[in-house]
């Protein structure tokens, strides 16, 4: 196995344990609120978004190579240095801006005519590719998403808050579906096509990455 090959095989690693951890969470999210636990199942939805977005982030890094926005704010990328990402207010907006521009430039005339380049490669052409207003849509889910830290910890910590104690279990089912259905949106967008990226085969993979690195 040569080195690219081998690196390939472990960013995929990392890809493929990140968004079947980001399912489990959100699984074991509905499982907590169905019993009650509203406040944690709405914290596990939100870790749930969080390996969602580290897991794109990543094919996005792996697959657009050097011209990967991704990449050049995290550098050598492993799973950790995507995280730290996702943790800070300012390092959340870059992560989000990134990603944004990488599929930016998925969605470009360029990717069309490689698509005509070579039709073996365009039908991931296409379903990588999105409208200027998918676009928009999942950039302002990112920068929301932001903002669902303090929901999260809400969901862990007893907190005294304007004079009151709160708890997690003051967090009720119509706080869970709210939230519910704002992280089902990111997962939505994500997961699908982070899975079909995951069932290109390898030598595909490498190929295809040729490509879009060729200058």
């Amino acid at each position: 196995m040569d080195k690219n090959t081998e690196q390939i095989k472990k960013q995929r690693e990392g890809i493929k344990l990140s968004v079947n951890n980001s399912d489990n969470l959100f699984q074991s999210a509905e499982l907590l609120s169905n019993n009650g636990f509203n406040g944690l199942a709405i914290s596990l939805l939100i870790l749930s978004a969080e390996e969602s977005v580290k897991s794109f982030a990543l094919s996005l890094e792996l697959m657009l190579g050097s011209k990967s926005e991704v990449k050049n704010i995290i550098g050598d990328s492993k799973s950790r240095h995507v995280d730290s990402y996702l943790f800070i207010h300012e390092d959340k907006h870059k992560l989000a801006k990134a990603i944004i521009k990488d599929l930016r430039s998925i969605s470009s005339p360029w990717f069309n005519l490689l698509g005509v380049a070579f039709p073996k490669y365009k039908k991931h052409f296409d379903f990588f590719s999105l409208s200027s207003r998918q676009c928009n849509e999942i950039e302002q889910l990112l920068i929301d998403f932001d903002g669902f830290n303090n929901m999260k910890n809400r969901g862990l910590y007893v907190d005294y808050l304007k004079g009151i104690w709160k708890t997690p279990l003051d967090l009720n089912i119509v706080d869970y579906k709210s939230n519910q259905k704002k992280i089902a949106l990111i997962r939505g967008i994500f997961s699908p096509r982070i899975k079909y990226f995951l069932e290109l085969p390898d030598k595909d993979l490498g190929l295809l990455m040729e490509c879009l690195n060729d200058d």
